[in-house]
């Protein structure tokens, strides 16, 4: 298994993926942008132990009912960056391990208000990680592995979290032909 794209058929619903690709280490690619996850709450290990996993679309994965993210992507140790801004954390009670043993990890992009709250323990591996917010806070240079730093970087509250920005920029053209 080397790659994995969703489709389910209309009126298909899951409401766990606990597990889901858990020790699927040969797998290097998923793709859940089409998938039918508005009645998942269970993440746990979904992810967890895929090694060789560095492509993750999750865009489409609907978290607004999610309450459990214990491991989902623990000991995943290709991934560079997860892009998480499409996710909704605000129901999410239970995130121990969430990024644990994530030796390549250096970036989590999240929303601007994105934080997991106070949800767990050893939510990241802090001892030697590669993991820098986006106002320069290290996860090495942390305490403890508390999820309370899974939350966005910023100089009055460090965090792990780095705000995607937008790729597109909006150039306005006027009579007078200058470019604002």
């Amino acid at each position: 298994l080397f790659k994995v794209k969703f489709k389910l058929k209309s009126g298909i619903y899951l409401s766990s993926m606990s597990h889901m690709f858990n020790r699927c280490s040969s797998l290097v690619s998923v793709n859940l942008s089409s998938l039918k996850s508005d009645n998942v709450k269970d993440l746990s290990f979904c992810f967890c132990l895929c090694h060789n996993l560095n492509k993750l679309n999750l865009k489409g994965l609907n978290t607004n009912n999610v309450t459990s993210m214990v491991g989902t992507f623990a000991y995943n140790t290709s991934v560079k960056s997860y892009d998480l801004s499409s996710f909704n954390f605000s129901r999410v009670s239970s995130c121990g391990a969430v990024f644990a043993s994530n030796s390549d990890l250096e970036t989590i992009y999240s929303s601007p208000d994105a934080s997991m709250g106070s949800c767990g323990t050893n939510s990241f591996s802090n001892k030697n990680s590669k993991i820098v917010g986006g106002n320069g806070t290290s996860a090495s240079s942390l305490d403890s592995g508390s999820s309370t730093y899974l939350r966005v970087d910023s100089p009055s509250n460090p965090g792990l979290f780095t705000v995607k920005e937008n790729k597109y920029c909006n150039i306005y053209y006027s009579n007078s032909n200058s470019y604002q």
